[in-house]
């Protein structure tokens, strides 16, 4: 029997894997473990962080606005994870009802 932590334990490994390979293909950079710390180990800096946070926003079909972002979402990939799944199904609850009311 699947459970709701089971898929959501897959859907974090899933998000991991597509995190990982958008530093490798995008930004040349191989992660060690998903638990890192990407600052302090100097993957991620200022600039770093807004080339990243393009390529997330383009694979992941979704909106980062820095203003709404605390830099701890982006420490390792485990949290880059955890931050994207939760936007990724806020949007489509908003998606859903803006289609729900624009179709009535």
């Amino acid at each position: 029997m699947i459970t709701a932590s089971t898929d959501w334990e897959l859907l974090e490994k899933q998000t991991i894997r597509r995190i990982e390979t958008i530093f490798l293909e995008k930004l040349s950079v191989r992660i060690g473990s998903p638990d890192a710390d990407l600052f302090q180990v100097g993957i991620l800096d200022s600039m770093t962080l807004v080339d990243l946070i393009l390529h997330l926003e383009h694979a992941f079909h979704l909106r980062l606005p820095l203003e709404d972002i605390e830099l701890d979402s982006f420490r390792s990939v485990r949290n880059i994870a955890k931050l994207l799944t939760d936007r990724k199904w806020s949007g489509i609850d908003e998606r859903l009802i803006r289609y729900q009311v624009a179709g009535e």
